[in-house]
């Protein structure tokens, strides 16, 4: 409703690959019914979806960019394996690893100039999770009534950092 052109999806592992889905697009400017068709399933290798929606982010021709993330920030993949190689039989995708490749890939697309914050939906306990992978740049929120209008003010900060 506020004319900026935005792209909505989510992500998710099943069976050793991680499924991206696409609510809307910003070809579809108006038409978001469909981002109520989300729901949650399966495991989260957050890392990689950062990487993959950074990578289709950069194909958009706008100027400036932001991904906005609705995490609990507890990244966990049981059957992904974390491998150095293709003879490396790879350790499992949870815990500080998990949290250290996700905020290596977020410090990874703040290098290439895109913004990128959370919105954190956690407990307390996972504050200090929050805080390791996206610095400052997220806002908690305890129930989704909260989430338009933080999500309203996020936007109206990050674009105030354009001019």
């Amino acid at each position: 409703r506020c004319g900026v052109p935005c792209r909505v999806m989510s992500f998710c592992s099943m069976s050793g690959f991680t499924v991206l889905r696409l609510f809307s697009d910003y070809s579809l400017f108006g038409d978001s019914s469909s981002i109520f068709d989300y729901y949650t399933e399966g495991c989260n290798r957050d890392g990689l979806a950062v990487r993959a929606a950074g990578s289709l982010m950069k194909e958009a021709p706008y100027e400036h960019k932001m991904l906005i993330i609705l995490s609990d920030v507890k990244p966990l993949d049981a059957a992904a394996k974390i491998r150095r190689d293709e003879r490396d039989v790879g350790i499992t995708y949870d815990g500080i690893r998990a949290l250290t490749d996700t905020a290596h890939e977020v410090r990874r697309l703040r290098a290439e100039g895109i913004s990128v914050i959370c919105v954190f939906t956690g407990d307390d306990i996972d504050l200090p999770s929050a805080k390791m992978v996206y610095g400052q740049d997220f806002v908690r929120i305890r129930d989704f009534s909260q989430f338009a209008d933080t999500v309203g003010k996020l936007i109206i900060d990050q674009m105030k950092n354009y001019s």
